[in-house]
């Protein structure tokens, strides 16, 4: 453990919402269950998307994987921070045939039991998806809306619609109450120019916390916005840039608009950073943010770290592999890491939170670009961690692993 001493940046001028600035929100949630929005659902029973499902025994760790995927069409999961299940672990929120070049791709649902298919909508944002605890799907595909596509009835509504020329960015995310969203835009077209804020779901304007320009050139953007699940009025977001970033992790109080540099990165003798950090997740109670310290950092420990949400506590969980990405089991008591890409393979680590120990439970091919990293997640009931691989043809396809019965050695 050690004690960050926490700097503090309060935004003058106070919070801004757009609608104050001339913003219209042309569709409450009661207006667009009214008068759907044009991105309907087009439901198909049964199978007839063509997932298809298989399972292998992993030759490395004696896990069991089950695969999800489309012949001839990239598939994955939903991003590390973002939720992937529905409630009670019987539905899935899928991303299928992903454009690895404009990253869009089809919204479906698939349900691995009966293997029922919806598609949802197409020409949808990749890594914008998330399922909230209400059991909606909310993600994008027109830049300045947000959608929310309830599992149960199949009623997709708006629940932002911000000016034209406004371009929410992706990863969405919502707080465990479903009541607010965390979420970055841009209303310049620029990601140098990106805002971090939120949207109240019951009228869908948005408010800037973190305006344009908060971070200086060379390195402007801020981005990553990520809500606390239990603090809503606690956003997290990234100073992007360079891999070398000195201070990589921020956080904002929406109440007060004041920002903070939430972990403080060790420094070299010469000033320049010595722990270079990113891919950060909340804790499902909201009192940890996990992050990954990056094995080229200069100084040691490298791993599965954690801060605390007031800033005043971090340190490692986890040091037994070159991490990459960590989510966390809404339980509570695991992380699931995946490895940096070695030889074109990644590993997928368990660890348990108690006592910090680890175990691989998948290997896969990979690569450095998205949407072919596993970005490990958890189910609902912490039973089933997620994954996105290559298979042998070079096609992203989904692993599931069972690890009710894990033991740690």
């Amino acid at each position: 453990m050690k004690e960050n001493e926490v700097s503090r940046r309060t935004i003058l001028g106070g919070a801004v919402t757009l609608a104050a600035a001339g913003a219209v929100a042309l569709a409450t949630p009661a207006q667009a269950a009214t008068a759907p929005s044009a991105a309907t659902t087009r439901r198909r029973k049964g199978n007839a998307f063509g997932v298809v499902t298989s399972s292998y025994v992993d030759a490395v760790t004696g896990f069991t994987v089950t695969t999800i995927g489309k012949p001839g069409s990239h598939m994955s999961h939903q991003y590390m921070s973002s939720m992937s299940w529905g409630a009670h672990d019987q539905t899935m929120a899928l991303c299928a045939d992903i454009n690895f070049t404009s990253l869009r791709c089809t919204l479906l649902t698939f349900d691995p039991q009966h293997l029922d298919t919806t598609v949802i909508d197409t020409n949808v944002r990749w890594a914008a998806p998330t399922v909230g605890n209400d059991n909606r799907i909310y993600y994008n595909k027109i830049d300045n809306q947000v959608l929310a596509y309830d599992i149960d009835s199949g009623v997709n509504t708006v629940v932002v619609n911000s000016p034209a020329g406004t371009s929410i960015r992706e990863p969405l995310s919502i707080n465990d109450a479903c009541d607010r969203l965390g979420l970055f835009w841009t209303t310049t077209g620029m990601v140098k120019d990106l805002q971090i804020g939120w949207a109240d779901v019951s009228d869908g304007l948005l408010h800037t916390s973190v305006p344009a320009g908060f971070f200086a050139d060379p390195y402007p953007i801020a981005n990553h916005a990520q809500i606390n699940p239990a603090y809503r009025d606690q956003i997290f977001f990234a100073h992007e840039g360079l891999t070398e970033m000195p201070d990589r992790i921020w956080s904002v109080d929406t109440a007060t608009n004041t920002a903070t540099n939430l972990y403080h990165q060790a420094k070299k003798p010469d000033g320049s950073a010595g722990e270079y950090v990113g891919h950060e997740t909340w804790s499902h109670d909201g009192e940890r943010l996990y992050f990954v310290k990056y094995w080229m950092s200069p100084l040691p420990p490298i791993g599965v770290w954690f801060v605390s949400r007031d800033g005043s506590q971090s340190g490692m969980i986890n040091g037994d592999h070159p991490y990459w990405h960590v989510g966390v089991s809404p339980d509570g008591r695991y992380l699931a890491a995946d490895t940096q890409v070695i030889g074109g393979v990644s590993k997928v680590v368990v660890i348990e939170l108690a006592t910090g120990r680890s175990k691989v439970i998948a290997t896969g091919l990979a690569a450095t670009n998205h949407p072919a990293h596993p970005h490990p997640t958890f189910s609902r009931s912490s039973e089933i961690v997620t994954f996105s691989f290559l298979d042998a043809t070079g096609t992203c396809t989904v692993g599931t692993v069972d690890i009710s019965g894990i033991t740690f050695d």
